[in-house]
């Protein structure tokens, strides 16, 4: 497969209700709305790393000890609410096993659950598993679950990976589709029912916050993670292509064109019209050839 770069107008802005760069910030880089008020973020020893571009303080970095990030709950980041839910990231794990992982040999890398709170998460597996433990090296899994937790239903991909490599990971929740789909570099590896009678998984919406790095602190993941989006639908198979083949904003000459600049990362302001989004104050509405500061105020 030929793969070339995505400028900045071919990412998707649609429903992106939370885009977070790490650019030297924690925080979430969309402007907020009247219907969308800011998320907290708490960072509990988390620093900045290289991004796979290679830009400095660009990537959330994680010790794998007892570092990650901390979003207040959201109705925007469960399932149920959205009725779909699409969750695009670079992950970067620094090694292949990790030494806070749970008895099962994995590390819940990010997610949104805790006791009786359980809605979805990320897993990663060590590489070398006991006797004990399934034989699944490296395995990278999204689950969703009941709120009381217990089995859950999930896809996944079991692949050889290499330290350092990034990789581009994206768990897609379709309640009409009744769907879980998995895609790792732009290209899908899994689909299972989000709901069937093996595990009887109904979604609900929780009051878990959102972490990186961890999910409920029983396990830390050691690496980077990267350009967090979420969205509130199904994204197709070319979007999500699009997002994988994102280029380096740093690079090039930014007075080609105009555009409304969050963080690393650029939205053209040319991208698309008022009729393809009901937000004023998300980067897909701004009018082209006009600049403006993440409050929507016009410096032009």
């Amino acid at each position: 497969m030929s793969i070339s770069a995505a400028s900045s107008e071919n990412i998707p802005s649609d429903n992106l209700v939370a885009y977070f760069p790490f650019s030297e910030s924690f925080e979430n880089a969309l402007p907020n709305s009247d219907s969308l008020e800011s998320f907290s973020v708490k960072n509990y020893g988390t620093s900045f790393g290289v991004d796979r571009f290679g830009n400095e303080n660009s990537a959330a970095y994680f010790d794998g000890k007892e570092s990650y990030l901390e979003i207040s709950d959201h109705d925007a980041f469960s399932i149920i609410t959205q009725g779909a839910l699409t969750i695009s990231v670079w992950v970067s794990p620094e090694v292949l096993n990790f030494e806070n992982a749970e008895s099962g040999g994995y590390v819940h890398w990010m997610g949104k659950g805790e006791p009786n709170q359980h809605e979805w998460t990320f897993r990663m597996y060590n590489k070398n598993l006991s006797e004990s433990q399934e034989n699944r090296p490296n395995r990278m899994s999204a689950y969703a679950f009941n709120l009381a937790g217990g089995l859950g239903a999930g896809s996944y991909v079991q692949e050889s990976l290499e330290a350092n490599e990034w990789i581009h990971f994206v768990a897609r929740y379709d309640i009409t589709t009744n769907k879980i789909t998995l895609f790792k570099n732009g290209v899908q590896k899994d689909q299972d029912d989000l709901f069937d009678v093996t595990y009887g998984v109904q979604v609900q919406n929780g009051t878990a916050p959102l972490r990186l790095g961890t999910r409920s602190k029983w396990s830390f993941f050691q690496g980077k993670i990267d350009d967090l989006r979420i969205y509130g639908r199904a994204l197709t198979e070319h979007e999500i292509l699009m997002l994988y083949q994102e280029e380096n904003s740093n690079e090039g000459n930014n007075d080609e064109k105009p555009s409304l600049s969050i963080s690393k990362k650029v939205f053209r302001s040319n991208i698309l019209d008022s009729k393809h989004c009901k937000d004023p104050f998300s980067p897909c509405y701004f009018k082209a050839g006009k600049s403006f500061d993440l409050k929507g105020r016009n410096f032009d």
